[in-house]
């Protein structure tokens, strides 16, 4: 969010306008702005010079919230496929690893710990989908990494209708999850049983990156931003 006044708000999400107003007991005729997160995208990156693996990822802190438990139940239920974990554990560190550690034999499920860089790159460039299986979110900038690679998505949030215009929602998931697992798992079979679909929304979901969330219309609208709130600033 970026707040410049009562009279003028920017949010890098509209889903976010209802919220805000209620939040800051804002009039319902308050100037809401939309301004994308900007996405340092792979320009060179084609999906058809890029052969997807049978990989699913997670991609995400090792706390309570993101309910690493319920990707790692998922792998459990789909032995054909590769399922890796990138992520580490930071809040109640000792709980979270040990209840990580209880699905390390697990064969088709692997943890990579902390990646970044080229590293992420590389796993969002293999992997078919990407699960997040968050209690809450806002807009996760891992979703807009993923699609900017044409890696789908499988969630039960859906942040700007991400998930459902490039994978599929699930739904609300409550609690600690495990009696939605199934959900996971059909929408996951659901996505990747059609390849020239999948194909197809894949390179919808690149397309909607470079379009909406490139560093460069991110620029030029934040400098109108400030030539407008800060005229004796910017325009002197």
């Amino acid at each position: 969010m970026i707040q410049t006044g009562q009279s003028e708000i920017y949010f890098s999400g509209a889903f976010f306008n209802q919220k805000a107003k209620d939040l800051y007991a804002l009039n319902d005729n308050v100037s809401i702005d939309y301004v994308p997160n900007p996405i340092e995208y792979d320009e060179s990156f084609k999906l058809s010079d890029s052969p997807k693996e049978n990989l699913i990822i997670f991609l995400g802190r090792l706390e309570s919230v993101k309910r690493g438990w319920l990707f790692c139940e998922i792998a459990k239920r789909m032995p054909d496929y590769q399922f890796c974990v990138l992520g580490q554990t930071f809040r109640e560190k000792h709980k979270n690893t040990d209840i990580m550690q209880s699905y390390y034999d697990i064969p088709n499920l692997h943890f990579a710990g902390h990646v970044d860089g080229d590293v992420k790159n590389e796993y969002l460039k293999r992997a078919k989908i990407l699960v997040n299986t968050s209690i809450h979110e806002a807009l996760p900038i891992s979703f807009l990494e993923a699609l900017s690679f044409g890696t789908l998505l499988v969630s039960n949030r859906n942040p700007e209708d991400l998930t459902s215009k490039f994978g599929i929602h699930v739904g609300d998931v409550l609690g600690d999850g495990f009696d939605k697992v199934d959900l996971f798992v059909d929408a996951i079979h659901k996505v990747l049983d059609n390849p020239v679909h999948y194909d197809a929304i894949a390179n919808e979901a690149i397309s909607y990156i470079r379009s909406v969330h490139n560093v460069s219309a991110f620029q030029t609208t934040m400098q109108n931003i400030l030539k407008e709130e800060f005229p004796d600033r910017y325009n002197s």
